[in-house]
C-alpha cells in the first residue's frame, strides 16, 4: 500500500508519521510515580504535554518524519504487560493496566497499523 494524502489511508498515514510527537505522554506518565502530588501534577504534566504536541503537530504538519522507532517501542511495551503480568504477578503496580491482555493486544495492533502505513523508505 502506498502513502495517499485522502481518505482512512490518508489518516493513518499522517498518524504515524507525527506519532512520535506524542511519546511525551510516555515519559510523563512513567515519572508520575515520583511526583509530590500525583493527583495535581499528573493533568498539568499530562494537558502541557498534549498543548506541546499540538502546537508541534501544527508546525510540521503530513512531512515525511522518519518515525517508525516510537511505534515499535509501544509495541515492545504492549507486549511487556502482560508478559510481566504473567511472570512477575507479586511485582508493585501504582498504576494497572485495565482490560489485560485485550488492550495491550490492541494496542501492538494499532501501532502496527500505523507502521505499515509508513514509506517504504521509513521502515
Amino acid at each position: 500500500m502506498s502513502p495517499t494524502a485522502y481518505g482512512v489511508a490518508g489518516v493513518l498515514t499522517a498518524a504515524a508519521v507525527v506519532f512520535f510527537a506524542y511519546s511525551g505522554f510516555e515519559a510523563v506518565a512513567n515519572l508520575g510515580e515520583e511526583t509530590e502530588n500525583p493527583g495535581r501534577d499528573m493533568p498539568r504534566g499530562l494537558i502541557g504535554t498534549l498543548a506541546t504536541c499540538t502546537v508541534l503537530y501544527l508546525l510540521v504538519a503530513l512531512a515525511e518524519m522518519v518515525s517508525i522507532g516510537t511505534p515499535f517501542a509501544f509495541v515492545v511495551v504492549a507486549i511487556a504487560v502482560p508478559v510481566l503480568r504473567r511472570t512477575e504477578p507479586k511485582m508493585d503496580r501504582p498504576f494497572k493496566t485495565p482490560q489485560v491482555p485485550l488492550l495491550p493486544i490492541i494496542t501492538a495492533l494499532a501501532c502496527f497499523a500505523l507502521m505499515a502505513n509508513l514509506a517504504v523508505e521509513t521502515w
